[in-house]
Order: structure tokens, then C-alpha cells, then sequence
């Protein structure tokens, strides 16, 4: 949609150009991303009402833009090829619904990477032409295809979490236990971060359904009380679910480092200087 409004629009449009200068906060041409924006808006407008973004938990159609709304976590310091791969790859899935079946998304992930003579079970550092921005002092940035594999298996992950079911869903939910239990461990692990402020149960559900198993979670979310608003005992809650509570406890223990490693990009944020 972007490239042919702006085709349109623009004598020296060039899409490739376009992205790599967001990237890097360079725009040479006649063109910025707020031009742009200003370009597109009608069309977007129109794009919300026929494919709403849903929330979640929310009912009805959802399209696989939802899996690259988040950025994974990458090796190399620079993240501005991985942003040109991860951009290139969204338009790639972003029209299917979700969930993709397993094998057809696998395949069309590889598909994309032979394009680019990547390989997904590799470890080499690439210089590739349509992700490559120079540097300040002119060198090529170039990627990592451990981050490419890093980046399929996140996609991989949140693309399953479409396939769960919630058998009840309250008109509130209660986050605090939640919120205390990963926040010991972003306190732990990442002292610099700590849980997002305006983090809702959409998200949380997300990025525990994107890291963790289908049992794990319902576990966790009875014990943390986030669809009852009342948290319990590790001994009520393996009552419960027909466990012991030293199973519990491990159950919570994975799905807070699974979560807090995983899906950290969802549910964290960077630390105010204040702070």
C-alpha cells in the first residue's frame, strides 16, 4: 500500500530507501516519515475498518501483522538490519490470518531467507545488500543468522499462542500478582528494565501463551488470580489442578523465566534516568 500511493506521489520514491532511512533518521530524498504518514492516512483509515486490529483476547479474525509487533531481542549491538529484515518479513506473513499452519509458516520462513542466500541453522555474519545501512564512518552493518534463527523462533512462538484457548474470561482482570512475580525477576536479571506501567491483561496473555505451554499457563494465571481476582496458595492451587505445590512452584518458576526472557520486549520497558 505504501510503495504505490508513494509511487504516485513521489518522482524519487523509492521504498527501500524509505525504510532504510527510518532506520537510521536519514531522509535525503523529498519524502520523511511524516510526509509519508500524511500520504497514507486515508488508506490506512480504510485498511482499520476492513481488518481491525484486535487486542489479544479478543474475538474474531486476527492477521499475522500482530506477531511483528514487537521486536525480539537480537546478538548485534545495531539493530538496524534486523529492523530492515524484521520490516521485510511482516510483509511477507502480514496478510495471512492467524493461526499459520506450522509446516506452511517454517516453509515460507526459509523461503524468504534463501531469497537472500540466509540459512536458518547457521551461525555466519552476512553482509546483505537490502538490510545493509553504512555506518558514520561508512562501513556496512551487516547481520547475524543466529538473529534470524532468534527471530523465527519468537515468530514461531507467537504464532502458536494463536492456536490457545481461554475457557473463562472475566470483565476485569487482576495483574498485581502477576506484575510482582515478573518484576522480581526483571529486577534480578535486568535491573535496567522494569514491567511496562500500561501493561493489560492482552499482552500478559500474550507473552506468557508466546514462551510458555498451554498447562503451564492455566496454572499460573489461576495461582497469580488474573481472571478471578484472587490469588491463592501454591498448595490451592495444585489442589486444584491435581498436582503437588512443589509442582506449582516450578511451573511458576519457568513461566516468569520463560516470560521474562522470551516475550521481555512485551512486557518490559527501559528505566526512567529518575528511577
Amino acid at each position: 500500500m505504501i510503495d504505490t500511493i508513494c509511487a504516485d506521489k513521489y518522482a524519487d520514491w523509492n521504498i527501500i530507501d524509505f525504510e532504510k532511512a527510518v532506520v537510521s533518521n536519514k531522509y535525503p530524498n523529498s519524502y520523511d516519515e511524516q510526509s509519508v504518514r500524511a500520504a497514507i492516512e486515508s488508506s490506512l483509515l480504510k485498511l482499520d475498518a476492513e481488518k481491525p486490529r484486535k487486542r489479544y483476547l479478543e474475538q474474531g479474525k486476527h492477521y499475522a501483522y500482530e506477531l511483528f509487533l514487537y521486536l525480539p531481542e537480537q546478538f548485534r549491538f545495531d539493530e538496524q538490519p534486523y529492523k530492515l529484515f524484521w520490516a521485510y518479513m511482516a510483509r511477507e506473513f502480514s496478510n495471512n490470518e492467524l493461526p499459520i499452519e506450522k509446516k506452511q509458516f517454517r516453509e515460507r520462513y526459509i523461503a524468504v531467507l534463501k531469497q537472500f542466500n540466509m540459512r536458518l541453522y547457521s551461525n555466519r555474519t552476512l553482509y546483505v545488500k537490502r538490510f545493509s545501512v553504512k555506518t558514520r564512518y561508512g562501513e556496512q552493518m551487516e547481520l547475524e543468522e543466529r538473529d534470524i534463527r532468534n527471530a523465527f523462533s519468537t515468530l514461531e512462538g507467537r504464532n502458536q499462542a494463536y492456536t490457545r484457548k481461554y475457557e473463562c474470561i472475566g470483565e476485569t482482570a487482576y495483574l498485581d500478582r502477576a506484575v510482582e512475580k515478573l518484576g522480581e525477576f526483571t529486577q534480578r536479571i535486568y535491573p535496567d528494565y522494569q514491567i511496562r506501567k500500561d501493561l493489560n491483561v492482552h499482552e500478559l496473555c500474550f507473552a506468557i501463551d508466546s514462551a510458555c505451554t498451554e498447562l503451564a499457563r492455566n496454572d499460573i494465571l489461576l495461582l497469580w488470580g488474573v481472571f478471578t481476582g484472587k490469588p491463592i496458595t501454591l498448595a490451592a492451587c495444585g489442589s486444584k489442578r491435581g498436582v503437588s505445590p512443589s509442582c506449582i512452584r516450578q511451573r511458576q518458576e519457568m513461566v516468569v523465566r520463560n516470560t521474562g526472557h522470551g516475550s521481555r520486549r512485551i512486557i518490559m520497558e527501559p528505566k526512567s534516568d529518575d528511577e
